[in-house]
């Protein structure tokens, strides 16, 4: 058995929250979440649909990249 799955996911209660490698749950249904990209706090409400899913898949951590007009 590999190790990820003895320890099993990692949960968060907190709803500001700078932890990106939480595992969103039932808990966390219809709440509005704040978490940390390394430069603000981003926030969305969670729906049924992103559940089981990892915070950080929802917070960009970089800036989109634009050419410069000359």
């Amino acid at each position: 058995m590999k190790r990820s799955k003895r320890k099993g996911p990692f949960f968060s209660n907190c709803l500001d929250n700078f932890k990106r490698n939480t595992t969103i749950t039932k808990f966390f249904n219809n709440k509005n979440l704040k978490i940390y990209n390394g430069y603000t706090f981003n926030s969305f409400i969670i729906s049924k649909k992103s559940f089981y899913f990892k915070l950080g898949s929802f917070v960009p951590t970089r800036k989109t990249f634009r050419f410069k007009n000359h």
